[in-house]
């Protein structure tokens, strides 16, 4: 199904979020003009605050494409308490 919005991509979130423009202008002007705009030091404590969440985390993410390159099955499974390269390795291979 096509974006609403802009009517050039299939809507999913990815899209919606991140590539529509006119999803992307209209939530940039919302944050300007309601002065919702944050520093570089808040962004950069958002980033430290979402990778000191995300330490000792692994995920294994498995992609099925047909020959067009269309994505037919994916799925994604977050593993709790990886220490190490070396566990999250080993957890690969089951």
């Amino acid at each position: 199904m096509a974006c609403p919005r802009c009517e050039r991509a299939n809507e999913n979130l990815d899209h919606i979020l991140r590539e529509c423009p006119v999803s992307v202008e209209t939530d940039r002007n919302k944050r300007v003009h309601e002065r919702q705009v944050k520093s570089g030091r808040e962004i950069l404590n958002n980033i430290f605050s979402y990778l000191k969440e995300c330490r000792f985390r692994s995920s294994s993410r498995v992609v099925a494409r047909s020959i067009e390159g269309v994505v037919l099955v994916s799925r994604t499974v977050l593993h709790k308490d990886i220490d190490s390269a070396f566990a999250a390795e080993a957890l690969s291979c089951f």
